[in-house]
């Protein structure tokens, strides 16, 4: 199955004329005219449509989604190379990576396994990550009817009118036979691995041949079998938060926070209906307190779950209802939309990152302000899915790692920058 069949299946408009096939069947004609809001976690079909969301999945499991990522968030090869020889001067991070090869898969861990305090800011990582990965062979009803929640939420709407459920319920009850590599495991293994070889590999960022000879494609092909969820979405939520904190935790120039605790966004309109949209985390500014990305974590994959992602268009649309400044809005972030903001999400053991893009004529629509057509392009949300990175391919999370913190880098720039006006120049790298 190709990409765009998936994407089809997965009910997401994908262009505005798509959007409109599905809101005129449903007589969608603004936010307005959703009779009943809910919260973000049980969004529905027409709550959903009324957002003006599209989704582009054309960073979904290709082997350039890296540069794809780059050139998208506009990060110059001069940042991209400073965040590679910032983490590569540390030598927790090589032996991280090394842990990452050593210790990646499926099966369980030694009753005496214990981290390495070797690895530094990034044991308690490794070591959350590790437990997400140990649930793959662990199933209870819960999992079973977490896996199944996408199932129940309604029927899929898709162009044309036709109405699909999504197969990956079933799927996911099954062993994940795509890990094909079955490392060492032992404390003695790991202790002796860790002396050796700490040099990582220098070609890593010609992404194009990062990820040669994975055994992993894609992320949507009916032909994969979905692993049980974790045992506990919060395992997920604390492995990536510690993973986002060991990066730019390990660099004292940074001034930026990630932050555990969930932030609320409430969409209120003017006939006084609203929403809440609660998201997993966020990275904060020091200096401004700016929320500068939004964290969101699942106990399973997202596989073609529409679900997960329909909740993500619902936190990305509050956060942007209820809080933007159009002088204080940093610009020029991406290449195409005036603005954008970004989340960073877990599903089990694979990460994504979400860009969204917007014009300003779209908040104005949030707002119910909007003097354009309801179909117009400006008015709409798009959200941009790379990914997945798993955290147990090591290829996988130096890539990230590096990208991780060179964009770092970048907000960086801008929390810093004039931080009592939030008005940044747009000469700068990234701007």
């Amino acid at each position: 199955m190709s990409i765009s069949d998936a994407n089809d299946l997965i009910g997401l408009a994908l262009k505005e004329s798509q959007w409109a096939t599905l809101a005129r069947e449903r007589d969608v004609t603004s936010i307005l005219s959703i009779a009943k809001l809910v919260s973000a976690s049980k969004v529905h079909n027409d709550q959903y449509l009324a957002l003006k969301v599209r989704w582009n999945f054309d960073g979904q499991g290709h082997p350039s989604k890296t540069t794809r990522l780059n050139e998208k968030l506009k990060i110059s090869e001069q940042t991209r190379r400073k965040a590679m020889t910032a983490l590569q001067d540390q030598r927790s991070w090589r032996r991280y990576l090394v842990a990452v090869e050593l210790y990646g898969g499926d099966k369980p861990l030694p009753r005496d396994f214990h981290i390495p305090p070797e690895l530094g800011l990034f044991g308690p990582a490794l070591r959350r990550q590790l437990q997400v990965q140990e649930d793959k062979s662990r199933r209870s009803d819960a999992d079973d009817e977490e896996s199944t929640e996408a199932a129940r939420i309604g029927p899929i709407v898709v162009a044309g009118g036709r109405f699909l459920r999504s197969q990956a319920a079933k799927k996911r009850n099954q062993e994940d036979q795509e890990d094909q590599i079955t490392p060492p495991r032992g404390l003695d293994t790991m202790t002796r691995a860790l002396t050796i070889n700490e040099t990582p590999n220098m070609s890593i960022f010609n992404h194009s041949s990062a990820v040669k000879g994975s055994t992993y494609s894609t992320n949507i092909s009916n032909d994969i079998p979905q692993p049980a969820p974790s045992k506990d979405e919060k395992i997920v939520n604390v492995a990536l938060v510690d993973f986002l904190d060991a990066i730019t935790l390990s660099q004292s120039a940074l001034w930026l926070d990630w932050h555990i605790d969930g932030e609320s966004f409430v969409f209120r309109l003017p006939d006084m209906k609203s929403f809440k949209a609660v998201t997993d985390g966020s990275l904060k500014g020091r200096v401004t307190g700016r929320t500068w990305a939004i964290l969101e974590c699942k106990a399973r994959r997202r596989y073609r779950d529409r679900w997960i992602r329909m909740q993500e268009s619902c936190q990305m649309a509050s956060w942007i209802r209820q809080h933007f400044e159009a002088s204080k809005e940093p610009t020029g972030l991406t290449n195409k939309a005036t603005y954008a903001r970004v989340l960073i999400a877990q599903d089990r053991e694979e990460i994504y990152i979400v860009v969204a893009e917007f014009e300003k004529e779209y908040r104005d629509y949030l707002l119910g302000i909007s003097k354009t057509d309801f179909d117009d392009p400006k008015d709409f949300l798009l959200m941009s899915e790379y990914g997945p990175y798993r955290t147990d391919r090591k290829d996988e999370m130096e890539e990230l790692g590096y990208l991780i913190y060179a964009f770092a880098l970048l907000l960086n720039t801008m929390e810093c920058n004039s931080p009592q006006s939030w008005k940044y120049s747009t000469d700068q790298d990234g701007l």
